[in-house]
């Protein structure tokens, strides 16, 4: 495959949101990874000083002159990502409040459009249904009295400017219909002025979103920050994960947005005393992130004691400011290649040149590496899905049906919900809360006996486009059957359609020798999308793969769009940092390593699993493992909240006895580990969890849920006991029995020097 780069550049240029890399970036990263900051630990739910920070500006931004601030703030990694958390926030709203979920969208430039609807198939069988594009406010205006909406979505711009009055009325007109009221803005940050509220923020909302342009469009990023009120319907430990993503709170990134926001202005003195506390105090940390980023998630992991309070983060090693040691197997949900914070990325930064397209380079090698044709460009699996998902309707227009299975998990944005809508997580408290849904879809159950019947079933119609599935379900670990994949790959010949497979949990030599799992099983695949290990546990960075065929096809119907995805997203850091990452893991001693690694954790399990009265086996592939729980104890449905629960408890057990964390038990230790990594990990096992029974996981689920209830109720009655006005900056519980949950002493020194590597 021959690479014009100057042309490629050129466009990049031209089209990509990113800016080339700034010295500031280069130089953060650098900073901190030389004293080993985590950057990512479980798909954005971790307890994080930069959350909490970036989360307690962005509300002091949208409500100046009070207290506290009074906003909570969902990161992200993208303004796509940002608008889907809000839609879905207004749709769970109205579903709730039996009204519909239809979305009246504002958007006078035609910038976010093709996103909900790529091909134009209308407000009904849209990729995303349901949302009503409009170009002026008027228009809007006018609209609202013939739709009962969910919400309206109004994307600000120079069109806007001299319209403010009208905006203001459009947004009154909404709320008095109850609709929820979503703001965008994409402009620049301007220099603070005044009260040091965003400019957005003037605007009477419920919800406002950004996204890059909160880093200068360095690295990427998006958030929602929302009003308390809007929040409610998420502000419990369910709803409050409807909305997730695995590089979300991105350490890098969410200090890159801070660092803008104070180069603005937009930090007084009072402000950075706040910020300062909550890098000095645990308990300022956790408080901050309980009231400004996911209460109930704050409450739960400060109740399963994995608040962790990490002083430094390096390959397997969390390392705490008491000076424990955790050895983390759990990896970003799956992010880890080489550990946290190699140190091999302070010389990949330090040789950056930001003139130099870097996606080229990455695209030519994953081409070596697996034979795909093309590389798009991503920021999360969930935007790997999305191209996916779109090119493919580019592709064959005419054939809008989408078969997938049940089990999968593709992400939770607006468009790749659809492909998860089935999956083993449970995503929200009450059905269909994200209506509508992409009204094309066929779901067919992989593992029922009846499944190959099904889906020559639903090739009747001629009307299917795409078969998508993971080779391996990220959640349960399940294998797909062979006789399912073969037949999807053998009637590929005559029905038509394309397929792809998500290997965002599966690729980059996690489940075996090739770097992908599905190309020994399917040889047709027309897209694959990769993400997690592509970060090097430093920035967000995926890529979407696929064959020249299906985007020849795509860039027939609509060669605009394909070309906006093909560079939109390009980030030249990010692709810099993933090609050198895995420049350096495919040598031969490497590879030997891994297996090394793989054999002795495999093996390891399988012992504690026949030891141990908690599970009946480990499933899964390479180093894609679950520990299986014994259903004559644990005989809960996957997705229940009593099975959410108990594996909560195990995991509490396995991280404050052990030493080991692990996610949902699943294992993600770094794929390329240092020798030895998990026979530590497997032997912290086999000796923590030695004594401890089915009785110990219940017993240990009882007394974190009454810690939890009591913490809350005191948190509720400090905040809420004076006339509903919160009593301190951050106000936390006293202690409750021996735990030294909230000890200042470990408050931060400053460094002087690197730490040792």
């Amino acid at each position: 495959m021959k690479v014009d780069h100057d042309q490629q550049d050129n466009t990049q240029r031209q089209q990509s949101r990113f800016a080339p890399t700034a010295r500031w970036v280069r130089d953060l990263i650098i900073e901190r990874n030389t004293y080993a900051r985590p950057n990512m630990l479980f798909a954005g739910q971790s307890v994080s000083e930069e959350g909490a920070q970036l989360a307690y500006t962005l509300s002091m931004a949208h409500t100046p002159g009070t207290e506290a601030g009074d906003c909570v703030s969902f990161l992200a990694n993208s303004t796509e990502e940002g608008i889907s958390a809000a839609v879905k926030l207004a749709r769970h709203t109205a579903a709730r409040n039996n009204r519909s979920g239809q979305v009246l969208f504002i958007d006078p430039q035609q910038s976010l459009a093709r996103y909900f609807d790529p091909v134009g198939d209308g407000l009904t069988d849209a990729l995303v249904p349901g949302v009503r594009l409009v170009d002026s406010v008027k228009e809007a205006i006018d609209a609202l009295p013939t739709e009962s909406w969910g919400a309206v979505l109004i994307v600000l711009s120079a069109e806007l400017d001299g319209q403010s009055e009208e905006v203001a009325d459009l947004l009154r007109t909404a709320a008095a219909d109850g609709a929820m009221r979503i703001v965008c803005d994409r402009r620049p940050v301007p220099v603070a002025t005044g009260e040091r509220q965003l400019p957005a923020a003037t605007l009477d909302a419920d919800v406002w979103v950004y996204g890059e342009n909160l880093t200068d469009n360095q690295v990427p990023f998006g958030c929602s920050v929302m009003t308390r009120q809007a929040y409610t319907v998420w502000n419990n430990p369910v709803d409050c994960l409807a909305h997730s993503s695995t590089f979300g709170g991105n350490g890098v990134a969410a200090t890159a947005a801070l660092h803008v926001l104070r180069e603005r202005g937009y930090l007084d003195d009072r402000a950075e005393r706040a910020l300062a506390d909550i890098i000095a105090s645990r308990r300022a940390r956790n408080e901050a992130f309980a009231r400004y980023v996911s209460p109930p998630a704050a409450g739960l992991l400060e109740a399963f004691e994995l608040d962790f309070d990490i002083k430094q983060a390096r390959g397997s090693l969390l390392t705490m400011r008491d000076g424990q040691t955790l050895l983390d197997c759990a990896g970003g949900a799956g992010a880890s290649l080489r550990g946290h914070n190699p140190p091999e990325v302070r010389a990949t930064v330090a040789a950056h040149d930001p003139a130099h397209d870097y996606f080229a380079d990455l695209e030519q090698y994953l081409h070596t590496l697996t034979g795909f044709d093309h590389a798009f460009p991503a920021v999360s699996g969930a935007t790997c899905v999305e191209t996916a998902l779109t090119l493919a309707r580019l592709a064959s227009p005419e054939r809008k049906t989408i078969v997938t299975f049940r089990g999968n998990y593709s992400g939770k944005t607006l468009a790749s919900l659809s492909m998860s809508k089935h999956g083993p997580q449970r995503s929200a408290t009450i059905p269909e809360a994200f209506r509508p849904y992409y009204s094309n879809l066929v779901y067919i159950d992989p593992m029922s006996p009846n499944a190959k019947r099904d889906f020559e079933r639903a090739l009747d119609n001629d009307d299917v486009g795409l078969v998508w599935f993971e080779l391996v379900q990220g959640f349960s670990c399940r294998e797909i059957s062979p006789d399912l994949v073969e037949m999807v790959d053998e009637r590929k010949r005559t029905g038509g359609y394309l397929i792809g497979v998500d290997e965002v949990l599966t690729g980059g030599w996690r489940t075996g020798e090739s770097f992908l799992a599905h190309p020994a099983a399917i040889a047709s695949a027309d897209f694959t999308t990769l993400a997690k290990p592509l970060s090097d546990m430093t920035i967000p960075m995926a890529v979407m793969l696929c064959r020249v065929d299906a985007v020849d096809r795509a860039t027939r119907y609509d060669s605009t769009l394909v070309e906006r995805l093909r560079y939109g997203y390009r980030n030249g850091l990010g692709a810099h940092l993933a090609l050198d990452a895995l420049r350096a893991v495919n040598t031969v001693e490497q590879h030997a390593l891994r297996r090394r690694e793989l054999q002795a954790l495999r093996s390891g399990l399988e012992r504690l699993a026949e030891s141990s009265p908690l599970f009946e086996g480990v499933v899964g592939r390479g180093s894609h493992l679950r520990l299986a729980m014994n259903r004559r104890w644990f005989p809960q449905r996957s997705n229940s909240m009593l099975t959410l629960a108990v594996e909560g408890s195990l995991m509490d057990i396995m991280a404050n006895r052990c030493r080991v964390l692990i996610a949902d038990q699943r294992f993600f230790p770094p794929l390329f580990a240092r020798p030895g990594t998990m026979q530590e990990a497997v032997d912290r096992l086999s000796v923590g969890l030695a004594d401890v029974t089915p009785a110990h996981v219940y017993a240990n689920l009882v007394s974190r849920i009454s810690a939890h209830a009591l913490r809350q109720t005191w948190r509720t009655t400090l905040r809420f006991g004076t006339g509903g006005r919160s009593r301190g900056r951050f106000q936390s519980p006293p202690e409750f029995g021996s735990r030294q949950r909230y000890d200042d002493s470990h408050r931060r020194t400053p460094l002087t020097s690197a730490p040792t590597e």
